[in-house]
């Protein structure tokens, strides 16, 4: 066999390969958007900026902390009774995006236990009302393999344990 040959075999040979990568990746079918109605929330975004605008005006803004006693729980303290939602919002994998109902109790707290929780990394998005204004806030939360929160990012960025 000559240099000819082998120089062919070898072009025909990353030619299969490319078409074949190519039709693997076509055919794949579980491709994560961020959400089903993408345009539809990029149209309402305004309303979203106006929610953070408010958030950011508070006199006295919530927190996020974790229970100290057993670190399996996420404390959300308001500082007015508030309802709302909270989006639990899983980057990774969006069919493990779940929401849960904001109502604050009696001490103005929410208390979301993380066992039913899969482990991971988890974009936390909540929205609120005081009955006036409506707030939006975002944090993030690491829950690992034992199912407790190993940290919560607080209001400015920085993880806290």
């Amino acid at each position: 066999m000559n240099w000819g040959y082998r120089i062919f075999a070898l072009y025909t040979g990353f030619v299969a390969f490319m078409i074949g990568m190519v039709v693997l990746s076509v055919m794949q079918t579980d491709i994560h958007l961020i959400s089903k109605d993408y345009y539809k929330q990029e149209i309402e975004y305004q309303k979203q900026i106006n929610k953070m605008k408010n958030k950011v005006a508070l006199s006295t803004d919530f927190q996020m902390r974790i229970a100290e006693d057993t670190q399996k729980q996420l404390i959300l303290q308001f500082p007015t009774k508030v309802v709302g939602e909270i989006l639990f919002f899983r980057p990774s994998d969006a069919s493990m995006d779940f929401k849960v109902a904001l109502q604050t109790n009696s001490e103005l707290k929410q208390i979301i236990d993380s066992k039913a929780i899969q482990s991971g990394m988890w974009r936390i998005k909540l929205s609120w009302s005081d009955g006036e204004k409506e707030f939006f806030a975002e944090r993030s939360i690491l829950i690992d393999a034992q199912g407790k929160i190993a940290w919560v990012e607080n209001a400015k960025g920085k993880k806290v344990d």
